[in-house]
């Protein structure tokens, strides 16, 4: 909880996050809890899920879909 009274529950998946993606659940993190530019960081994290999905070190289309699922529809800050 911080001052604007927003929470943010980072989700676990059952498989590895591909580190640039890690970093912008972090930056969200971080824009969610000082209430700055949110939006943007939104936009960053699905842009790097992106970017990350179908190499061959990266995630599938499917789990890069429950990633955005989560952050992008704002899941974090549900209390269900």
């Amino acid at each position: 909880m911080n001052n604007n009274n927003t929470v943010f529950k980072r989700k676990h998946f059952d498989f590895p996050i591909p580190k640039e993606v890690e970093t912008a659940i972090d930056n969200l993190e971080n824009a969610v809890l000082t209430n700055t530019l949110v939006d943007c960081y939104i936009k960053e994290l699905r842009a790097f899920v992106h970017f990350n999905t179908d190499g061959e070190d990266g995630l599938t289309e499917e789990q890069g879909e429950e990633i955005i699922d989560y952050y992008y529809i704002r899941k974090y800050a549900r209390n269900d």
